[in-house]
């Protein structure tokens, strides 16, 4: 009889654990996939938008961040870039908190879904939280949703602009797969430079190699694998992050490296004043940035960015920062 209890004991252990990681992983709903283009024209006055860190707060990080509304302020950001209906949005990483988990991923995929209905095309790379604790099953959300967004880098041209998105989670890559995305780093940006019809390229990571972040370190890896080769380039305009949840412009060896990390995240105090690491052209003054997102101009080959902030009380816009980056 005991032996009984035991092995019954033991069904319904095993039933739970599959039940649970069932519900955990896979959730109720069938995973769409978004599918895009990846050479894309531009017409004038269409806007490219970037953003990144629109994950939601987790429990361990409340512990030492306060929060600030974030969903709702996350739901404000997509309402101003579906209004705004963009040629295409790009997001620098941490869609989400937990990228294993199916259900965590909802609002992501109806804003990419609002996004499809009004022909804007969106090109995320991966960041951390795609890959927290259970990476491979983090992966594999991210892989078939967006099949194109290919785990060792890949590039996006629109209209007269190179974009290239890479991969900066190396603590997640094999050391080949390191040397096939310098590799193909190199070659890409090898025949940006040698095509006529591209102007500009932006590279963009999800860790930054600059922040003042008291929370976040400036990756290392980024600054050593990725930075030479964009320094390098004469067509390389702006080097953009995400990771640290705030708003940060950096001048380094004559070009400019931004952090916009304002998606909805929990805010990251930054180092300040005479405690700071790097020169903040943006603003030396302020430990907390507001909420942001940044929208992209091509005017006559220039790149005029306009960092949208949000008001800290009624979360709409209420002031703009812009960067302009002429040939």
């Amino acid at each position: 009889m005991s032996a009984i209890i035991k092995h019954n004991s033991l069904v319904i252990k095993l039933f739970l654990f599959v039940s649970f990681y069932t519900f955990v992983f896979t959730g109720c709903a069938t995973v769409p996939i978004f599918n895009q283009e990846t050479n894309l024209n531009l017409q004038d006055e269409e806007k490219i938008i970037f953003l990144s860190d629109t994950q939601s707060p987790i429990w361990l990080e409340t512990l030492f961040l306060d929060e600030n509304n974030n969903e709702m302020v996350r739901s404000r950001i997509f309402e101003n870039i579906i209004e705004t209906k963009p040629k295409a949005v790009i997001h620098l990483g941490d869609l989400v908190s937990f990228g294993f988990w199916n259900n965590d991923w909802e609002d992501i995929d109806l804003f990419v879904d609002s996004l499809r209905s009004c022909n804007t095309n969106f090109y995320p790379i991966l960041g951390n939280h795609e890959l927290l604790f259970f990476s491979c099953a983090g992966g594999e959300n991210f892989m078939e949703r967006f099949p194109f967004a290919l785990k060792t880098g890949y590039s996006v041209t629109i209209g007269s602009l190179g974009i290239i998105l890479l991969n900066s989670n190396f603590s997640y890559l094999s050391n080949a797969e390191i040397e096939q995305q310098n590799v193909w780093y190199k070659n890409e940006l090898f025949a940006m430079e040698n095509d006529s019809t591209i102007t500009s390229i932006i590279v963009g990571t999800h860790h930054p190699p600059f922040t003042n972040s008291t929370i976040v370190n400036p990756s290392e890896e980024v600054l050593e694998n990725f930075v030479p080769l964009f320094l390098s380039n004469n067509k390389c305009k702006i080097f953009m992050s995400g990771h640290c949840h705030a708003f940060e412009h950096f001048k380094y060896k004559g070009k400019d490296f931004i952090i916009i990390g304002g998606g909805g995240g929990l805010q990251q105090p930054l180092y300040v004043g005479e405690e700071s690491k790097w020169e903040d052209v943006y603003d030396s003054d302020s430990i907390f940035r507001k909420f942001h997102f940044a929208e992209l101009n091509i005017k006559n080959d220039s790149l005029v960015f306009n960092i949208k902030f949000l008001n800290d009380e009624s979360y709409k816009i209420n002031e703009t920062y812009q960067v302009i980056l002429n040939d």
